[in-house]
Parts: C-alpha cells; structure tokens; sequence
C-alpha cells in the first residue's frame, strides 16, 4: 500500500565536524565566528571528553608522563638500535634496547 515506507534503509548522513562548523562560520560574513565559537565550545569540550573517555587511565598517564624516552650510546655492545618509519612523512622511531643475558632489560625511544 502507498502509506507504507520503503524498506530500503536511508543512507546516514555524518554531521558536520566542530572543526568544519568554525572554518564556514569565520568565513561567512553573515555568521561571525566569536558567537559561534562561543556556543559551540561547550559541544567540542564534550565530544573531546568523549573521546578521552575511550582510552585506559594507563594510556592517559603514559601520555602525560611519558616514559622510556632518551637513548643509549650505540657503542655499547649489549644495546640493539632499531630505525623504523618513513622519514619523508616525518613518521620515524628510533627503539633501542639494552639486553643483558638474552632478557632485555631497559628500552628507550626516540621519535
């Protein structure tokens, strides 16, 4: 019958991001972006909350204080060095490890 819906699912549509929101609000001469800003602040302090909220306390902590960072010298004949990541995109780690008796004992890195 013509009252019925179609039971084709209706593709979801993303809203817009915070970020997209202000970048049209400071262009447009209609909307100025203080006042926007300011209503939407409170909307992406939530949404980052949010998004905190999915990681583990440790991850929270070992972002705020982080550990393990530094290097030994690459003399030393206990320490292994690794080099990984691609240098054009500025994404490269160096990972050393001093291991003592086949057990590695200490870790540092380096990005």
């Amino acid at each position: 019958s013509s009252h019925l819906r179609s039971s084709r699912p209706r593709p979801l549509r993303r809203p817009p991001s915070l970020s997209a929101m202000l970048a049209l609000a400071s262009t447009t001469a209609a909307a100025p972006a203080a006042p926007l800003r300011r209503l939407l602040a409170p909307a992406g302090a939530a949404l980052l909350r949010a998004a905190a909220r999915q990681y583990h306390a440790a991850v929270h902590e070992h972002f705020s204080q982080p550990r393990n960072v530094g290097s030994f010298d690459k003399g030393e004949a206990d320490v292994g060095t690794a080099i990984v990541g691609k240098a054009s995109c500025g994404d490269v780690i160096k990972l050393q490890v001093k291991v003592q008796d086949g057990v590695i004992r200490d870790a540092k890195f380096k990005t």
